[in-house]
């Protein structure tokens, strides 16, 4: 996670809609969408930053492509490192299919 100082566990706790953590991540991902996250982490309780957080995440991560050929486990995988939660994302990923048409 990168955390280096005393406090960096709390300071870079998960923010953003896929609840970015840690401080390497904060580093990188305010790197990517052009803000300064590491003294400035709350931007991401913002909409705008929550927002485009998940979006540099996605990206990184390589998930469109697994969401795309259905592939749950493997992006379950990526965003968390197991499948934790794998039968509640695939319902809610149903259920907004079927909303979404």
């Amino acid at each position: 996670m990168g955390n280096l100082q005393d406090g960096d566990g709390w300071k870079f706790h998960g923010r953003g809609l896929i609840q970015l953590t840690g401080r390497e991540n904060y580093a990188n991902c305010g790197s990517g969408i052009g803000v300064d996250l590491i003294d400035n982490p709350d931007l991401l309780l913002t909409p705008k930053y929550a927002a485009l957080s998940a979006g540099w995440f996605w990206n990184k991560k390589g998930l469109n492509t697994l969401a795309d050929s259905q592939e749950y486990g493997a992006m379950t995988r990526r965003i968390n490192g197991g499948l934790t939660g794998l039968d509640e994302r695939i319902a809610k990923i149903t259920k907004a299919l079927q909303v979404l048409g």
